[in-house]
């Protein structure tokens, strides 16, 4: 099994803070802001929003909104700064639009995962990231639990009007789509689409299809001893030829060849380290 959830993650700030009061008044930043309410209750505002956030609570603002914090009493957050995108470059909290405020199934897994993530980033260790990471799907997954209860539809962004048709592009890759039938989902006209669609993610919606295509296709030469041609039909490339050239482009090597160096790399790992388990063990040869 090989696993390529591609998530791009930059940490801008990672703290602990404690206050005996907190007044926090239209405050905007440039980037997400993930605040777990761990001793306390916050009154927050987000875009107009309003929520209370008691502990055991994930405080979410988005970049560019403003947002105010106001506690009467003492308490303790850990919050970090941060940017997530998935590998076509789409946002992961616009992606998966997580509520403003989430409750915790288990703060204190939470909490030891983030004190994890101060050390690592004080280190400056790799492992920060798969930390942050691990912080973001706990959130996510606790969102979906609760029933994936809706951002407000104020703060809905560019991209966020566009998430549901990527994953539709996700679910259709095998079939032909063309820009049309994709403006015509979105009820629009297709030069007006495309504009739209490349404000949101910097790229047109045929470009984001292919790059789509092209990344499960990746993973079948992977994981798969599918033929060239399966792999071309099931990722929307009706000409084999134009899939290898395509598939070239983007990852230097023809599809055959790709699958092949993948092949013996991990091959040739597995049998040195196997062998090295299996080898006899030299005879003793101390005082001869």
């Amino acid at each position: 099994m090989m696993i390529d959830e591609r998530v791009h993650i930059t940490l801008r700030q990672i703290k602990t803070a404690h206050y005996e009061s907190l007044c926090i008044e239209d405050q905007t930043l440039p980037f997400w802001v993930i605040s777990h309410v761990r001793q306390g209750c916050v009154e927050t505002r987000t875009g107009g929003e309003r929520r209370t956030a008691p502990a055991g609570t994930v405080m979410i603002h988005p970049p560019h909104v403003s947002f105010c914090e106001i506690a009467e009493g003492p308490g303790m957050h850990e919050f970090l700064f941060l940017d997530a995108a998935m590998g076509e470059g789409v946002d992961l909290l616009r992606r998966r639009p997580v509520a403003l405020t989430v409750p915790l199934t288990d703060p204190r897994a939470w909490s030891e995962t983030f004190a994890r993530l101060q050390q690592a980033e004080r280190a400056r260790s790799l492992a920060a990231v798969g930390y942050a990471v691990l912080l973001l799907s706990a959130i996510i997954d606790d969102w979906r639990a609760a029933g994936a209860p809706p951002r407000p539809a104020s703060l809905a962004m560019p991209a966020d009007r566009f998430a549901d048709l990527v994953q539709y592009m996700r679910e259709h890759l095998s079939e032909r789509i063309d820009r049309d039938a994709l403006a015509s989902r979105m009820s629009l006209q297709p030069g007006s689409f495309n504009r739209a669609f490349r404000r949101a993610y910097g790229v047109s919606p045929m470009r984001m299809l292919r790059s789509l295509r092209l990344a499960h296709a990746r993973r079948l030469v992977e994981t798969t001893d599918d033929t060239m041609e399966s792999i071309s039909l099931r990722c929307g490339f009706e000409d084999v030829s134009y899939f290898s050239r395509a598939f070239r482009s983007c990852y230097g090597l023809p599809p055959g060849r790709y699958r092949q160096e993948m092949g013996e790399g991990p091959k040739s790992a597995w049998e040195g380290y196997s062998r090295s388990l299996c080898a006899p063990e030299p005879p003793d040869t101390i005082g001869v």
